[in-house]
């Protein structure tokens, strides 16, 4: 079975399920929209893997829990039965596995494993489609909601991880900084706007998020800074306020604001914040 816990189409499965209710993941339905979404996750390496399978085969096996659910593979799976449903050659029929052990046996993989094992598969870039920076965000908040801290999850990451404790510190808060961070206010942003959980709607907007947080909330979130400019509580609710319009910007208000929306939201204190305070929340 493709898993709906899958970090790559991880917004997607949160978006349908708020909006049209839980998907029973053994449901011939549920693993029908699973695969779309997999289909539609990263098109050009989709082609690229199924010409692979193609050319040379399965190399790799999938790895499965004892149930059957897909720990690593999906989009082989995915693939394979495209190629099967394309050509009708039974050597696309099946799928060569790793199984993990069963609930029988005092090694059976926890949630918390299970959730170790597929960050280090996608951590380790291998020609795997990547994932997208707002799913990459969504899974991390998944795995730390399941108990596992931050420093274990990103000392399996080659990206984050570090034998210097001073550095792996310092990437530690890198990771909040460009994954954790951006995602709060992006949830923040869909409560304001009633929309709760519906990522996909934001999906072409985490750059404009990140450049948000990073630009506009860290600013407002120094006390030292807000003294110098003279701001209080109320005026920070309003230019947050400010963002999130920009932010809900699109190319029928403005034809250049698709390209635009990121450089002005960097630029509220960059340039307008020469003026004064009351030209800057005008």
């Amino acid at each position: 079975f493709f898993r709906k816990d899958n970090g790559r189409i991880r917004s997607e499965v949160l978006s349908h399920e708020k909006e049209y209710g839980p998907l029973f993941v053994k449901d011939s339905e549920t693993q029908e929209i699973l695969k779309n979404f997999l289909k539609n996750s990263d098109s050009k390496k989709n082609i690229d893997l199924k010409k692979y399978l193609k050319d040379q085969g399965q190399t790799e096996p999938a790895v499965i829990t004892a149930d059957g659910f897909l720990i690593n593979g999906n989009r082989r799976k995915m693939a394979l039965t495209d190629l099967f449903e394309e050509t009708g050659d039974p050597k696309y029929k099946k799928i060569k596995v790793c199984i993990l052990p069963g609930t029988d046996k005092p090694e059976q993989p926890t949630p918390f494993l299970i959730t170790l094992l597929e960050h280090r598969f996608q951590a380790r870039g291998d020609g795997k489609s990547e994932y997208s920076n707002m799913n990459k965000a969504l899974t991390a908040q998944k795995s730390l909601s399941n108990d596992v801290k931050l420093e274990t999850l990103l000392q399996d990451d080659p990206a984050f991880a570090s034998t210097d404790p001073k550095i792996f510190k310092k990437n530690m808060e890198l990771f909040r900084k460009r994954y954790l961070k951006p995602l709060e206010l992006m949830e923040q942003y869909l409560v304001y706007n009633q929309i709760p959980q519906k990522y996909e709607l934001v999906k072409d907007r985490w750059d404009v998020f990140f450049e948000a947080q990073n630009y506009v909330v860290g600013r407002l979130d120094d006390v030292a800074f807000m003294l110098e400019k003279g701001f209080e509580e109320g005026d920070k609710a309003q230019i947050i306020q400010a963002v999130f319009n920009i932010i809900k910007l699109n190319s029928k208000d403005s034809y250049e604001i698709e390209r635009r929306r990121a450089d002005i939201v960097r630029d509220v204190f960059r340039r307008y914040a020469k003026a004064d305070k009351q030209e800057l929340l005008k």
